[in-house]
């Protein structure tokens, strides 16, 4: 699985984290073979709205680049949260785990 990443998130997320997130991770998939990047959501203790929103920037743009995004740990509450600022998960590929998304890309090869 060389072109699969996985990108745990932990704890608070916020606008300035939200940015360097999105430098690190453009940058990475534009100067490797990344096919597809796990962003593990199990760590998060607290995001905002902005955040929520910034997930579907996120999703968007690796799109663009060719790089499929895949959500773990999403949690009832993440879920409740999207819909309440009117983001829809149902366009994301989730897993309860990382080794659930890992397994399932695995089989698919």
């Amino acid at each position: 699985m060389d072109k699969v990443y996985v990108l745990p998130l932990i704890g608070n997320m916020n606008e300035e984290r939200i940015k360097l997130i999105f430098h690190n991770v453009t940058e990475a998939v534009y100067y490797s073979e990344i096919e597809t990047l796990i962003l593990d959501l199990s760590g998060l203790i607290k995001l905002n709205d902005d955040v929520i929103k910034s997930l579907f920037t996120l999703y968007d743009l690796l799109n663009l680049l060719g790089t499929e995004l895949i959500l773990t740990g999403v949690t009832p509450k993440i879920a409740v949260r999207s819909k309440e600022v009117h983001a829809n998960l149902n366009s994301f590929t989730a897993f309860k785990t990382v080794k659930d998304a890992i397994n399932d890309k695995q089989k698919n090869n």
